[in-house]
């Protein structure tokens, strides 16, 4: 109840990766967002997006992944891959 007495939907500090319903929560990384947004607007593009476990990456790939939809370009992968220390690119290629 506090959150909405202060202007949010939601706790802004939960640390549970941003879904559509918490989208407006997200901050930071504008720059590299919008980097983004206009690459996968593109065909036949695959994105990595790479960092180690709790700093945000699933956050940062449902921001691009909402945000599309809501462009109405329908960008969702088939599946995210968990990635392991000493990969390389051809393990990575392999593995998707």
């Amino acid at each position: 109840m506090i959150w909405q007495s202060l202007g949010f939907n939601d706790n802004p500090l939960s640390i549970d990766p941003i879904t559509r319903d918490t989208l407006s929560l997200y901050t930071g990384h504008r720059a590299t967002a919008e980097s983004c947004l206009k690459v996968l607007a593109s065909p036949k593009v695959r994105l990595v997006i790479e960092g180690s476990r709790g700093v945000g990456t699933t956050s940062f790939a449902n921001y691009l992944r909402f945000s599309l939809q809501d462009k109405k370009i329908y960008f969702t992968p088939r599946n995210e891959i968990r990635v392991e220390a000493g990969w390389n690119l051809e393990t990575l290629l392999v593995s998707s």
